[in-house]
């Protein structure tokens, strides 16, 4: 066991605890907000560590660039909800799929991109342009 890992809490504490603290120790605050993150990825199993540091990055990024903490909060809950409704969208396609949307069933597809397919020389086809 690591010294970080030994320093983690154990169970989550109750909202008025974070409340309180929040609003007396902000800084302390914030570690412990930190540990319990890292805790949770340190649950998940290892696959899944760099994909759940990816999105704690982007929720710290989108609640440092937030109006108020409200709006951070509000941005989180709108993102769950969205991973929530994709999810939603995956079962039932995989139970009962003449049962979605056309929405529903083009979100399933995978989407189309235009591009400029640029052609590649070969190196000998180079040195007789030479």
């Amino acid at each position: 066991m690591t010294d970080s890992e030994a320093t983690l809490p154990v169970q989550m504490p109750d909202f008025d605890e974070l409340a309180e603290l929040a609003s007396t120790d902000p800084e302390q605050f914030e570690v412990l907000r930190a540990q319990l993150l890292e805790q949770c990825v340190q649950c998940a199993p290892p696959a899944m560590h760099r994909r759940l540091r990816g999105l704690v990055f982007e929720l710290d990024a989108a609640r440092q660039t937030a109006a108020s903490p409200l709006a951070s909060c509000l941005d989180a809950s709108g993102r769950m909800w969205q991973s929530f409704d994709a999810l939603r969208v995956q079962l039932n396609a995989a139970v009962r799929p003449e049962a979605l949307s056309e929405e529903e069933l083009a979100s399933l597809t995978p989407k189309q991109f235009d591009a400029d397919v640029l052609p590649f020389r070969r190196s000998e086809d180079l040195s007789q342009a030479n």
